[in-house]
């Protein structure tokens, strides 16, 4: 009996310590860049969102995938940072002329705030490497339609999405 007790509360005790491994999924960040692309604004009544079309520009994606906890409810976060520069630069510097590459933010989300905004300031530099990615880093803001003002930094080597 004792050890029938003692396997059943071995058992409880491992399964517990186990599921406590598994609660949350790691936050992860993507660095991608889509060659020979461009970026279309898609605008619709009072929306308005970024399409990646065929075109003679690189256009670079930063993607955040906040962590998860899989026993709460509505808890993923995503946000994006999307911009194009020229295809034929080696190395880029946007300060005052940030419009130029159409910066545009993305909130993933279950809350009000969701959905595509214009990069308003910062500043984003990027140089090509010898092995044809980017380095890039970047930090810029947006602001919200309830006025809040919010800003994203992000500073990794950017990959093409069709590399193998």
């Amino acid at each position: 009996m004792k050890k029938l007790l003692y396997l059943f509360v071995a058992t409880i005790l491992n399964t517990i310590a186990n599921a406590q491994t598994d609660l949350k999924n790691p936050e992860r960040k993507m660095y991608e860049f889509f060659p020979s692309s461009k970026i279309e604004v898609i605008q619709n009544a009072d929306n308005f969102y970024p399409e990646i079309k065929a075109g003679e520009k690189v256009v670079f994606k930063y993607t955040f995938h906040a962590s998860e906890n899989p026993m709460v409810t509505d808890d993923e976060l995503s946000e994006n940072v999307i911009f194009e520069v020229d295809a034929s630069w080696n190395s880029f510097v946007f300060i005052k002329k940030l419009a130029m590459a159409k910066p545009m933010y993305q909130l993933g989300c279950f809350c009000a705030e969701r959905g595509y905004y214009e990069i308003t300031g910062g500043k984003i530099r990027g140089k090509k490497l010898k092995n044809g990615n980017y380095a890039i880093a970047g930090k810029v803001t947006m602001q919200f339609k309830n006025g809040v003002t919010k800003t994203i930094a992000f500073d990794g080597i950017f990959k093409s999405v069709h590399a193998d």
